[in-house]
């Protein structure tokens, strides 16, 4: 499927869990994981390696992510982006029956 997005978009295609990741640059295309603490952990290494400076990304996350109020370490890294546009799935996931939103988020 990475050889078939490259050839047809230009853009490099990598299925890599976030941990590992080392790359910069400057979108970022993501289905992050979903749990508090990994999200959490993602947009941490999502904003500090992962997007250059004034870098913009494309997540899928949970309805009403980006609104939560707690916890701290959440509420802390939300803060270091601004958020540029949510717009709601029309259809939950099929597997996990999880309303979604598409949310784009730039680096501050």
């Amino acid at each position: 499927m990475g050889a078939l997005y490259t050839h047809f978009t230009g853009f490099e295609f990598e299925n890599n869990s976030f941990e590992f990741y080392k790359k910069q640059h400057k979108y970022i295309v993501a289905n992050p994981p979903y749990e508090i603490p990994l999200l959490t952990a993602f947009l941490e290494k999502l904003h500090n390696n992962m997007l250059s400076d004034n870098g913009t990304a494309v997540l899928l996350m949970p309805k009403d992510f980006v609104k939560k109020d707690k916890p701290k370490a959440l509420v802390e890294i939300l803060n270091k982006f601004n958020v540029c546009e949510v717009e709601a799935m029309q259809e939950q996931f099929a597997r996990t029956g999880i309303n979604a939103e598409i949310v784009v988020l730039r680096k501050l």
